[in-house]
């Protein structure tokens, strides 16, 4: 955690709102990217968001500021998707957002098509990830965060984030093959 995140955390502890105010403007995005990469569903991403931050408000008095703030805001982040996830699991929804491109011109139609279903496609097999592979690669690959960061943010050992990783990108490549290949992956490869 920098200084200056410590001193905003102590002085947020202390019930100054400002200082609070300043943490959520500094972990806003990348606590919006690191949850729409983990559920895909914008709107229900921001609503995540939004809740994690209430969530931290609320119980900022029980985090030690000895301790990096953002392992600790992640890991809120982490079990409000999983939480919402189930929901919508429960609930029947998806949450694959169509891919915003601007419109294209007339004669890349047909590489626009491609770009769109190649998202589509690469979004739909990181929803079929296990959860904590999903985590662990949106930590870790996307976010940036070395294994250890995201080992304290996913309560586990740097080793199990790793695992995940290689189990993950391996499973992408067998989701994903078909579609590189042009060929459906038989029942061993899946």
């Amino acid at each position: 955690m920098t200084s200056d995140d410590a001193a905003l955390v102590r002085r947020a502890q202390a019930g100054d709102r400002v200082a609070f105010s300043e943490l959520v403007r500094l972990y806003q995005r990348p606590v919006f990217g690191f949850v729409y990469r983990l559920i895909q569903d914008e709107g229900a991403a921001a609503d995540v968001t939004q809740d994690v931050f209430v969530r931290a408000w609320n119980y900022l008095h029980r985090f030690d500021a000895e301790r990096p703030f953002r392992p600790w805001l992640y890991r809120i982040a982490a079990n409000r998707a999983s939480s919402r996830r189930e929901k919508d699991r429960a609930h029947g929804t998806v949450g694959l957002d169509d891919v915003e491109l601007d419109p294209p011109a007339p004669d890349d139609v047909e590489s626009d098509l491609e770009r769109k279903e190649l998202a589509v496609r690469v979004r739909t097999a990181i929803s079929e990830l296990s959860p904590q592979q999903r985590e662990a690669m949106v930590l870790v690959e996307l976010e940036g965060q070395s294994a250890i960061e995201a080992a304290e943010v996913m309560g586990c050992s740097a080793a199990t984030v790793r695992q995940h990783i290689f189990r993950g990108k391996k499973r992408l490549r067998q989701l994903l093959a078909a579609y590189v290949t042009g060929r459906e992956p038989n029942a061993e490869e899946v």
